[in-house]
């Protein structure tokens, strides 16, 4: 039986609310708790999530791209906002949110709790001290992190997996708005169409997903990749893809808050990398079948041969055979569809998220 949280004034700090899963992962939060009444500050940089607030929630500006000096500013900020609001914890997202918590800490004795929200195991060989000395408590969104977080130096008790939420899609497009979306990006009404949306920066593998798409075309032809998100790599993205002869194949799209229109006109969804969850969730939860790389962020959402298809890193081809597997096959994609979004709806809303994760807000501040 999970115990309601008594009301209390929660400040919420990220770097930024640029596009991605942790600053969805923000929103999501930060509403939530809003709509259980309590009092709900945000400290993060600007971005397009900004918009998606409740207006009732403060949100403070900070500074966190200015390195060191952002991260002195924003402790001074959380020092100014604890003591305004009278503020019962802070809750960091990122490493420097936290670095700027635990150096407000000294002042205010304000307890930190912390979401990691994803870092490779040789990152954590470096910063799994890190994270355990800014940190009173530390949630991990997924499995596959915990025993990494253990082993380089994170305390057990402090240790918690609270996988990701989320809500229903809110905006439906009509069959002539799907129609009318398609067209705009040369995507003809019977063309079959893969989605996927990540902040495009290494390690994320999406070269390698352009590569993988060859076969996919040459065996149904009238596909066409959809990629939605920016970063560094994107330039070098669009290259790789004229450089394969996939320039009218491989359609990129600009990062935008607003992903479940895409979603929308999608028949498959894929993840060329150790995904975090929030993408492929929304995913889910837009009946779309879903094949990833092993380990998912989230593994226990996508059931391989249930919701989807979970194949191993160094298996590209066996990639390429499972989305045209699910092209070819509308009935066998629409059962996983189905199935997935029923799971996502009965096991991952973000009600159930809070509720963990008021469980911990109880532990920090008892």
């Amino acid at each position: 039986m999970t115990l309601k949280l008594a009301n209390k004034n929660i400040l919420i700090v990220t770097e930024n609310l640029e596009v991605g899963g942790a600053e969805k992962y923000t929103v999501l939060l930060a509403n939530e708790l809003h709509e259980r009444g309590h009092r709900v500050v945000v400290l993060a940089n600007e971005g397009p999530f900004r918009k998606h607030f409740h207006p009732d929630i403060r949100f403070v500006r900070a500074f966190f791209e200015h390195g060191f000096l952002g991260v002195l500013y924003g402790a001074f900020q959380m020092i100014r906002i604890s003591f305004q609001e009278d503020i019962s914890f802070i809750h960091a997202q990122k490493l420097q949110s936290s670095q700027a918590a635990w150096l407000a800490r000294f002042i205010t004795g304000v307890p930190v709790v912390k979401t990691a929200h994803g870092y490779t195991p040789k990152e954590l060989t470096v910063l799994g001290k890190v994270i355990d000395k800014y940190s009173d408590k530390v949630v991990t969104v997924v499995d596959w992190l915990l025993p990494e977080l253990r082993k380089n130096g994170v305390q057990e008790n402090k240790l918690s997996v609270i996988y990701n939420g989320t809500v229903p899609l809110r905006e439906n497009l009509s069959l002539k708005e799907r129609r009318a979306l398609k067209m705009s990006f040369g995507i003809g009404e019977t063309d079959k169409v893969v989605v996927s949306m990540a902040r495009l920066e290494r390690g994320k593998n999406y070269k390698a997903l352009i590569e993988w798409f060859v076969p996919v075309i040459k065996r149904v032809p009238n596909t066409k990749l959809v990629i939605v998100g920016d970063g560094p790599e994107k330039i070098n993205l669009v290259k790789e893809a004229s450089d394969l002869g996939l320039a009218g194949a491989v359609i990129f799209v600009k990062a935008t808050t607003q992903i479940s229109k895409y979603l929308q006109i999608a028949d498959v969804f894929c993840t060329p990398s150790v995904a975090r969850g929030m993408a492929v969730l929304e995913a889910m939860e837009a009946s779309l079948p879903v094949v990833g790389i092993k380990p998912l962020g989230q593994p226990q959402v996508v059931l391989d041969g249930q919701t989807g298809f979970v194949i191993s890193r160094d298996n590209g081809s066996l990639f390429a055979t499972k989305v045209i597997e699910l092209l070819m096959d509308p009935k066998l994609a629409k059962r996983f569809g189905r199935s997935g979004k029923k799971r996502v709806s009965q096991e991952f809303p973000c009600s159930d998220m809070v509720d963990q994760l008021e469980n911990v807000y109880r532990e920090v501040v008892a």
